[in-house]
């Protein structure tokens, strides 16, 4: 691929730039829920596709054995990235041999921002300067040696959370750790223990050694039925393939949901209704990333102003 890159890049710069800006755009497009801002941004990316052919030039003095260079490296090296951070892409997801290492947090300072700055020192610097080498590898320095320094931060915090749970009797089959938001210090453990979980936060400043937990149950004898069911045991496979918090399911609409977290407010949840008469017929299933908001709405008959009642939350969604 970085090859294909390379000389389509020489052969004719400004249509790869175009695609380019085209596949970003539409990441944002998909995302966006209003037409209007659909229309926005499509009509900010032709216009930033009409100035890269009009301004783009084929002529550069960079080789496309330079360029294939700079397209390998940036394929190999974002992967290799998401293998350490939380919710990054894992490798071979969602086979039973996907890689993740969930050691450092997907949005960390001590690693980024060190680096950003190198990054726009050297933009500033002459390319043939001795100077913008070195303060490239430097800021490749830093985010390397930090990198490093959350690995150990995970070894040393799996070990006492394992002789925790070693030590307070805890029976379980698996158990996860995680950074907290920004930091490599706090860490988040989820535990797998059967029909329940167990969640708890360990510091490597702790003074004491035990980690408390909070117990969330698993619910699985709300499936009735539907706990042998194909479906039911494929979501629970996935999640657990997935690293996620885990599912759960719920007795009051007979659902299972399955969360990406443990945190009540910093979470994603599928949930997938299980019918209670209809056997055959899958009602729906959806993701659930914030809750609507309640907003009023003027109506078209009449210049009267009618509110919307506000929702209420079930245990199943949004009625």
């Amino acid at each position: 691929m970085a090859p294909l890159l390379a000389y389509w890049l020489k052969r004719h710069a400004a249509s790869l730039l175009s695609v380019f800006a085209l596949l970003v755009a539409l990441t944002f497009v998909q995302s966006a829920e209003s037409w209007v801002v659909r229309s926005l941004l499509l009509t900010i990316t032709a216009g930033i596709i009409v100035l890269i052919f009009r301004r783009k030039r084929n002529e550069d003095n960079a080789t496309t054995k330079q360029w294939g260079w700079l397209f390998f490296w940036s394929l190999v090296t974002h992967p290799l990235l998401d293998l350490h951070t939380t919710w990054g892409t894992q490798f071979l997801w969602p086979l039973p041999w996907k890689m993740s290492y969930n050691n450092i947090f997907v949005v960390d300072p001590l690693y980024t921002v060190p680096f950003m700055i190198c990054v726009g020192a050297v933009m500033f610097m002459r390319r043939d300067s001795a100077r913008r080498r070195w303060v490239n590898w430097l800021g490749i320095g830093i985010s390397s040696a930090y990198m490093v320094f959350t690995i150990v931060c995970k070894r040393i915090a799996i070990g006492a959370i394992a002789a925790s749970l070693e030590r307070q009797h805890i029976a379980h089959t698996d158990f996860s750790t995680r950074p907290t938001p920004f930091n490599s210090i706090l860490w988040t453990v989820n535990v797998d223990a059967g029909d329940h979980y167990l969640l708890g936060y360990h510091s490597l400043l702790d003074t004491k050694p035990e980690v408390e937990f909070v117990r969330v149950d698993k619910g699985l004898e709300a499936l009735g039925p539907w706990a042998d069911h194909e479906k039911v045991r494929r979501l629970q496979v996935l999640a657990d393939r997935a690293s996620l918090f885990g599912y759960r399911a719920t007795p009051s609409c007979s659902a299972i949901a399955l969360r990406t977290d443990g945190r009540a407010r910093a979470r994603q949840t599928v949930r997938v209704l299980l019918p209670a008469h209809s056997p055959r017929r899958w009602i729906h299933g959806w993701m659930k990333q914030r809750p609507l908001v309640h907003h009023p709405r003027t109506s078209a008959r009449s210049s009267k102003r009618r509110t919307i009642p506000r929702m209420r939350r079930t245990h199943c969604g949004w009625n």
